[in-house]
């Protein structure tokens, strides 16, 4: 054995390395007061606020307009914790691994309160200025990159919010028609009256987005 050598601290298992990460990350939204040490959270509505300071002002007008106005991810991250580098830059590869999870989680928690149909939080900041939220992509150097703007010009809103929602409810709209087919297959008797249940449901699905969109519309004449 020798006595003279330096020995290697032990390697840190998977969990220390998540809670020195999050240690860490807490110390960073700390640092910028924005961490609630009693509740071991963000302080949200702060943050909310910190955030639509920055993504308040890049007002789309026109879809022509989203690359040059959008709030790329990094970005806004650096707006609320400025020494957290673009996950994918040469800042970012430079880490080390304890460092590298801390950047990541960091921009994972501001990003995630970027939720533009939630009722409150920064959509609810936007909608109250009379424009909507968007959360998107734009391309930069011909790469995809998370972006986030907000805008009340109809043709935005269509592509980049209504867009998602349409593709999901048509998705989700196809996997249930789809699935329910494979079991008329299995039980063919049964399949006229599958095909009239799916006929049913999507049907009320319609009549409760008119239903949705007249009371909608009838909240906002009454204010």
């Amino acid at each position: 054995m020798n006595v003279g050598a330096v020995q290697e601290p032990p390697a840190l298992t998977a969990e220390e390395k998540i809670a020195l990460r999050d240690q860490q990350v807490a110390e960073k939204f700390d640092a910028v007061n924005l961490w609630d040490s009693e509740a071991g959270g963000l302080k949200r509505g702060r943050l909310h606020r910190e955030m639509y300071s920055l993504i308040g002002k890049a007002d789309v007008l026109a879809t022509s307009e989203r690359t040059s106005k959008a709030v790329i991810r990094g970005t806004l991250v650096r707006s609320i914790v400025s020494d957290v580098p673009a996950i994918g830059s040469d800042e970012y590869k430079a880490l080390d691994e304890i460092g590298q999870m801390v950047a990541k989680e960091a921009t994972n928690m501001i990003w995630r309160e970027v939720k533009p149909y939630q009722e409150s939080g920064i959509a609810a900041l936007a909608r109250a200025e009379g424009k909507v939220l968007i959360k998107t992509e734009i391309s930069v150097d011909d790469e995809p990159v998370p972006a986030c703007y907000v805008t009340s010009d109809p043709e935005c809103i269509r592509q980049d919010f209504r867009g998602p929602l349409r593709d999901k409810v048509r998705k989700e709209s196809e996997r249930y028609a789809v699935n329910m087919a494979r079991v008329s297959k299995v039980l063919p008797k049964h399949a006229e009256s599958f095909r009239k249940d799916v006929s049913k449901d999507m049907k009320a699905a319609e009549n409760l987005t008119k239903s949705l969109l007249a009371l909608e519309a009838g909240d906002e004449d009454g204010e």
